[in-house]
């Protein structure tokens, strides 16, 4: 799987062009199974952030150490994460979403013939 594939995946779901941004919203929702008809700046800011985590917590970055009042999960860092520039950053993100995508199937992969 790559990133084109998960960008295809998601226009082909909403019909409109996704950045890295918009995919971290949408694994947010996922992850919080809370829908909503809007969110404001600091809901959007939130699941993005939970989905960051989520994603990094793949490769043990981070792990959730409890959940508040409200059942959010409150996330601790578990290691360090490397330093990068802004755009390893970006493709660091973007591999761990790959990984998402894959872990949890949210693409059917074409099947290869042997």
């Amino acid at each position: 799987m790559t990133w084109e594939d998960i960008e295809k995946y998601m226009f082909d779901r909403f019909e409109k062009e996704t950045d890295l941004k918009a995919i971290l919203f949408v694994i947010g929702i996922r992850e919080s199974g809370k829908i909503q008809s809007k969110y404001t700046k600091e809901n959007k800011q939130d699941l993005m952030n939970l989905a960051a985590c989520k994603v990094l917590s793949l490769s043990g970055y981070f792990e959730v150490s409890h959940l508040d009042a409200e059942s959010w999960p409150v996330w601790k860092q578990a290691k360090p994460i490397p330093e990068m520039n802004a755009s390893q950053q970006e493709q660091f993100l973007k591999d761990h979403i790959i990984k998402y995508f894959q872990d949890e199937q949210l693409i059917d992969s074409p099947v290869s013939g042997s």
